[in-house]
């Protein structure tokens, strides 16, 4: 069997374009993208399902937030999380002679061989390919040019160290399976998810939150709006990618037809539109940071809210229609 090192060199690496499943940074971040390529290699396939999660959203002034993506279909992580940079490094080695490949999670805003490096300050996920008594061989979609040509670059332990002396957190990761399901348990697992949207974005008021987010950005002062640029870009981009993967899910087939009543889809479609309008406005101004587009930043954030409500409560008319059992 060829290395996961072998696979990915010889393919090429980059998230950008989709694969056979219509995968791309488009739709997953980087954690899921760096799992999305072990689970290749290990020969599986149908990762949508494997990836697609509730909605959910919650904000804190101008920080909009989702939950942290999780797993599904049985499949999880084992993490550890060594203290010095002597651990990580020794861990590292470890989990990739044993299993050949391992994932490295760290805080970037402290990693110099990323270009969030004193920029960002999010947990960051890469997938490490190989390693040996220099360093080690990363996939990375943020990779410095320093060290990396394309996705693909070369790290000395000397550079993790230094990040790694920095940082609070970070540590190492590996896939586990604990069960694999019968395939018609989708139907019920994809069900549980639409219900949990309803729940998360209309009972404990993700909706709600949205609007909030959308009133902060509306009535804060323009310089704080300004200076928080290209985080708002980021975050609004992250939770564009949950729509746009559910898009993909109905796209792709993998919906059960039974569930896609009350034109559910249509609104999504609807929204996931919205929120590239959105992109557009927020990308535009945090290149030219000293134009003003607050208003027509912040009404596409309304047209995006009003499109997600629309979505969520035809979510709830089919649930009505197939019995939430």
């Amino acid at each position: 069997m060829e290395t996961l090192a072998e696979r990915l060199i010889t393919g090429g690496v980059d998230w950008r374009y989709p694969d056979e499943e219509g995968l791309s940074e488009r739709v997953l971040d980087c954690r899921q993208s760096s799992i999305k390529e072990v689970l290749r290699w290990k020969g599986y396939d149908k990762l949508i399902r494997i990836f697609l999660n509730r909605f959910d959203c919650y904000h804190s002034g101008l920080l909009l937030r989702r939950s942290e993506p999780q797993l599904m279909m049985g499949w999880g992580l084992t993490t550890h999380s060594p203290f010095s940079p002597e651990g990580v490094r020794s861990m590292i080695r470890s989990v990739f002679q044993r299993i050949g490949y391992c994932l490295l999670f760290s805080e970037a805003y402290h990693m110099p061989f990323s270009t969030y490096y004193e920029r960002y300050e999010i947990m960051h996920w890469s997938l490490v390919i190989d390693c040996d008594d220099q360093g080690m061989t990363l996939v990375d979609d943020s990779g410095h040019p320093a060290f990396f040509q394309g996705y693909v670059g070369n790290v000395p332990w000397s550079v993790l160290a230094k990040g790694w002396r920095r940082a609070g957190d970070g540590g190492v990761a590996y896939l586990i399976r604990d069960a694999a399901p019968l395939d018609d348990a989708w139907p019920a697992h994809c069900r549980r998810l639409i219900a949990d949207s309803v729940t998360e974005m209309a009972t404990r008021c993700g909706l709600d939150h949205l609007a909030g987010f959308i009133k902060e950005v509306e009535r804060s002062p323009l310089s704080a709006v300004v200076s928080e640029l290209e985080r708002l870009e980021f975050d609004l981009n992250y939770f564009r990618k949950a729509r746009e993967l559910w898009r993909l899910a109905v796209s792709a087939g993998e919906i059960p037809a039974n569930l896609l009543g009350s034109d559910w889809s249509e609104q999504l479609s609807n929204a996931c539109q919205a929120w590239s309008l959105v992109m557009g406005v927020a990308m535009k101004w945090r290149r030219q940071p000293e134009r003003d587009y607050r208003n027509k930043l912040v009404g596409y954030l309304w047209q995006a809210y009003e499109r997600e409500r629309a979505m969520i409560g035809a979510m709830a008319e089919t649930l009505k229609e197939v019995g939430e059992a």
